[in-house]
């Protein structure tokens, strides 16, 4: 209950944040936000193979995601965005011995967007960092602690959007953090590489 209220209080958080981004918008360009919801993997090898041997048992075999965004359009091609996305926990066990883990990510990225000529689709990539963070439990018959391991990674994003109006879109996108799977040790701060499918709502200002 605390991981699912603190993942929740810091979700309304990152959106009240990005609800204020329309502030600055101007006649040149236009403020948009948007929520998000989510499924994929996470590359947990590394941590796994270090503190378990044997046939590993997943809670899931996917990984939820909720995620707020909000940026802004410089104009019809380029703007920035920033982000916020919870994961769900998931876990792996041999016998009595488990690894639990989840996290969040903030995103900082540039967006680049095509818009077809007569049409309400456009394409888009988006390309920056991710500031990615994992809470880690482990307990085995040899270790029992807790820890967090957070650090930036390389992120990509490829994507399309379908405007109903001047002011609502609907977008599918995958999302893909270049992390590097080697946490485990709390002196570690690499990270596990996120893979997502995502869809969701946007609302232009």
């Amino acid at each position: 209950m605390k991981i699912i209220s603190k993942s929740l209080y810091t979700l309304g958080f990152a959106a009240m944040a990005i609800l204020s981004l329309p502030t600055i918008a101007t006649a040149a360009g236009h403020a948009y936000i948007g929520a998000e919801l989510g499924i994929g993997s996470t590359n947990s090898e590394a941590i796994l193979n270090k503190y378990l041997s044997g046939t590993i048992h997943f809670s899931s075999d996917t990984l939820g995601q909720a995620g707020v965004f909000g940026g802004y359009d410089f104009d019809d091609t380029f703007g920035a965005e920033i982000g916020y996305n919870d994961y769900s926990s998931n876990e792996a066990t041999i016998n009595s011995d488990s690894i639990t883990w989840s996290g969040h990510t903030w995103d900082f990225l540039g967006v680049a967007r095509k818009h077809f000529r007569n049409s309400n689709w456009e394409v888009y990539g988006k390309a920056g960092l991710a500031y990615e963070s994992t809470d880690i439990k482990i307990q085995t018959s040899s270790l029992n602690k807790d820890y967090n391991a957070a650090a930036f990674a390389p992120e990509l994003v490829g994507g399309a959007a379908y405007s109903f109006n001047a002011h609502w879109a609907a977008n599918a996108s995958y999302a893909y953090i270049f992390s590097d799977a080697k946490y485990g040790d709390p002196n570690d701060s690499k990270q596990a590489g996120v893979s997502m499918f995502s869809a969701g709502v946007a609302y232009k200002f």
